[in-house]
Parts: C-alpha cells; sequence; structure tokens
C-alpha cells in the first residue's frame, strides 16, 4: 500500500480568459474660445511651429495646452472670459519673452 503524502496538495484552476478592453469615450472637439483664439494668434506670431491643443475641465473653463513637439510647454486656460495662465515658462525658451508673455497674458476682448 502506497504511503501518503505528508502535505495535502490542493489543485487550482486558472482563468486565462483576457477581458476585452473598456471602450474609452470617443473625444469631443473642443471650439477654442474668442479669447483663445486671440492667444493662439499671437503665440504663431512669435513662434508657427509650436502646436496647439484644446481640452475642457468641466467647470465652464476651455483649456489650451501648447506643444513643441510632443513636449509641453505651457497653457492657457478661458474661464468665463478670465484668462489664466499655467506653467508657460518653458515658452522662453521657444522664442518668447517675458514681457511676451506678459502682454499674452492680459489680452482682453472688447465687451459687446
Amino acid at each position: 500500500m502506497p504511503s501518503k503524502p505528508s502535505v495535502e496538495a490542493e489543485q487550482t484552476e486558472l482563468n486565462l480568459k483576457v477581458a476585452e478592453p473598456t471602450p474609452q469615450p470617443e473625444s469631443t472637439e473642443v471650439t477654442p474660445t474668442p479669447l483663445l483664439e486671440a492667444v493662439a494668434k499671437e503665440i504663431k506670431k512669435i513662434n508657427q511651429t509650436l502646436k496647439l491643443e484644446y481640452s475642457t475641465n468641466g467647470e465652464n473653463a476651455i483649456l489650451m495646452e501648447v506643444f513643441h513637439g510632443i513636449s509641453y510647454i505651457g497653457s492657457f486656460e478661458d474661464k468665463q472670459g478670465e484668462l489664466w495662465n499655467f506653467n508657460t515658462s518653458k515658452m522662453l525658451f521657444h522664442g518668447f519673452t517675458r514681457e511676451q508673455l506678459d502682454a499674452i497674458s492680459e489680452i482682453e476682448l472688447p465687451k459687446s
């Protein structure tokens, strides 16, 4: 009669099915506001090679991010007609002066 092993073995079954990826919502195109269009125009006057991407943050604000190739170098936000800028110091290495960035940040559209 064979001897019983001193440790009982437990068999586990593995399910190796790969779950289907959750579909990502289709991105909707964000239309820049007139204020961000004015900012974009000034940016393009100084450096036409920069890429501008627009998005919304869900807080009644439109964000314009500035890229050199794939590198993020700054952003501007129109929050209900008020212009904010973020992280624009890298733009100083792409043809902008501090004075130009300050002037761009102070752009206002005429009130109608």
